[in-house]
């Protein structure tokens, strides 16, 4: 590495003999949990945000650091989750649904536009997580 460069929250590196330069910036991302979707235990839908916390690790392990926010006050109506969903997602770069098709659903309508979205399959029947091939 010749040269090192801060630039406030990205950091530029140039190799030696190479015209490649890498950004690394801070990925902020938020994982949001339905309590009201299919039948797990508030508990068990929190593991499964901590497992997603680790695949968001290893997707954007290159751009630098991820800092995650895990939502684990579970929201009282469908109003309140659709509140969260839209504040919280404008000071993020990734938004994770962890929800059954509905709660997809408010994540579409009610995120800001220049999040990354993602779906973690909690309800009872699943029909985006068919439509759209996704494996468990």
């Amino acid at each position: 590495m010749r040269s090192l460069q801060k630039l406030n929250f990205l950091e530029s590196y140039r190799f030696k003999n190479s015209k490649i330069s890498v950004l690394l910036m801070t990925i902020k991302a938020a994982i949001f949990m339905n309590p009201n979707s299919g039948s797990l235990s508030w508990e068990k839908k929190l593991k499964r945000a901590e497992e997603a916390v680790k695949r968001l690790k290893s997707i954007f392990w290159y751009n630098g650091d991820i800092e995650v926010k895990i939502f684990e006050e579970p929201t009282k109506t469908k109003y309140d989750f659709q509140l969260l969903l839209r504040e919280e997602s404008k000071r993020r770069d990734v938004a994770v649904i962890g929800s059954g098709d509905g709660g997809f659903g408010d994540g579409l309508n009610h995120i800001d536009k220049k999040c990354i979205l993602g779906y973690i399959p909690l309800g009872s029947g699943n029909n985006i997580q068919s439509a759209f091939f996704l494996h468990r």
